[in-house]
């Protein structure tokens, strides 16, 4: 292997590295909610902050988390009202 390749393979380990990352966020609903409002600023509006998010966990876990935005905030409702 020359020097070139050793440097793609590690810049490849960093990535998926941080894609397990992110998949072990997203996988618990704390992670998932705190990675939305991570994404409010840099998003239009509060729904498609939450679409971004729930592709994402669409692309790597094959499913969504919610069905839609109304079932996210009725369970963010709940979480934040305890």
């Amino acid at each position: 292997m020359n020097t070139n390749e050793i440097t793609n393979l590690i810049k490849s380990i960093q990535i998926k590295e941080n894609e397990i990352q992110l998949m072990k966020q997203l996988a618990t609903a704390k992670g998932f909610i705190q990675y939305y409002f991570s994404h409010l600023k840099s998003s239009a509006t509060k729904e498609d902050a939450f679409s971004k998010v729930n592709e994402l966990y669409l692309q790597y876990f094959g499913e969504t988390r919610f069905s839609n935005y109304l079932e996210f905030k009725q369970t963010l409702k709940v979480i934040y009202s305890m």
